[in-house]
This record gives C-alpha cells, sequence and structure tokens, in this order.
C-alpha cells in the first residue's frame, strides 16, 4: 500500500505534468481542478489539444475552468472569450447567443463542442482507470470496468469489512 508520502509525490509529479500539458495548450490550470482516471486521460487530451487548436487558428482565447467525472460522465468545463464581449457589457459568460447560426464565429463554436462531445462519448465507453470498456460499476460512482470495479470492491470489503454491494 502506498504512504502518505509516496503519494503526495505523486500527486505533486501528475499535477506537474498536467501543468507543462496545458501550458502547451496555452492555458492555465482550471481553478476548479482537473481530476479524471488513467483510462479517460488519453480522451481528455485528445479533445483539449482539439480544442486549443482551433480556438487558436480562429484567433480566439480560451481557459479550461474544470475536468472531471460526475455522474459517471466526463465534464469539461471551458470557456471562449468572444470578441468584443466582456464581464462589463455582457450579463453572461457562455455567451449563448454565439451559438445562434447567423454568427460568424458559429462554425468554431461547433468545432470546439464536437471536440468535446467525442470525448465524452468515448469516455462513456471507457473504464475510468484503465483503457478497457467499461459500464457504471454498482455503488462505486464510477465508470468501472469488470476488473477495476471487482478491485474496488475487493478493497472495500477489505477497508470497511461489508459488501458494496449489499449496500
Amino acid at each position: 500500500m502506498e504512504s502518505m508520502q509516496e503519494m503526495e509525490a505523486r500527486w505533486k509529479k501528475e499535477r506537474e505534468e498536467l501543468t507543462a500539458f496545458l501550458k502547451e495548450l496555452g492555458v492555465n490550470y482550471p481553478e476548479c481542478g482537473y481530476h479524471v482516471g488513467e483510462g479517460w486521460k488519453p480522451h481528455v487530451e485528445v479533445a483539449l489539444r482539439k480544442v486549443a487548436k482551433i480556438a487558436k487558428e480562429a484567433g480566439l482565447e480560451w481557459n479550461l475552468s474544470q475536468v472531471k467525472q460526475k455522474f459517471c460522465q466526463l465534464r469539461i468545463y471551458y470557456h471562449v472569450e468572444t470578441p468584443g464581449v466582456t464581464r462589463e457589457n455582457h450579463d453572461s459568460l457562455t455567451n449563448p447567443w454565439i451559438w445562434e447560426e447567423n454568427h460568424p464565429l458559429h462554425h468554431v463554436y461547433q468545432e470546439i463542442e464536437a471536440a468535446v462531445s467525442e470525448a465524452e462519448y468515448a469516455c462513456d465507453q471507457t473504464c475510468e482507470q484503465c483503457p478497457n470498456p467499461a459500464k457504471p460499476g454498482a455503488a462505486s460512482g464510477s465508470k468501472l470496468c469488470e476488473a477495476c470495479n471487482a478491485a474496488w470492491k475487493k478493497a472495500y470489503q477489505e477497508k470497511y469489512g461489508e459488501d458494496p454491494d449489499a449496500l
């Protein structure tokens, strides 16, 4: 079992690697956090690289607010800076009018949403902890393959002395 010092060292290394990856994309570490399992990381990285490329080609700034698993699904929260729209002159930073078909940047926003949607779909089919196919795990609140779900159940039973399926 991993000691607290080993865990903290691993977390620090992972944070440094993630920060370097995000810096390469031109965004900062999200203020609300970034946490997905190893199985989902490749899908998220592909999506974020696509978003960065699309935004750069369109001359738009963007930032990442949060990346996480919620209700067994990937969530990527981001904001694309819209030219001429600031906090002072618009009520909503999400700028819903931007998504209207007649806006000149509509196709750009559609491409960005498609990149995020592709990652969401891929993660919906994948174990959070490994690249194997998965479905939501019983009582775990996670999307795990059979092997990872069995390992989680075993660890839970060892730690708490009860079967998570019996809850």
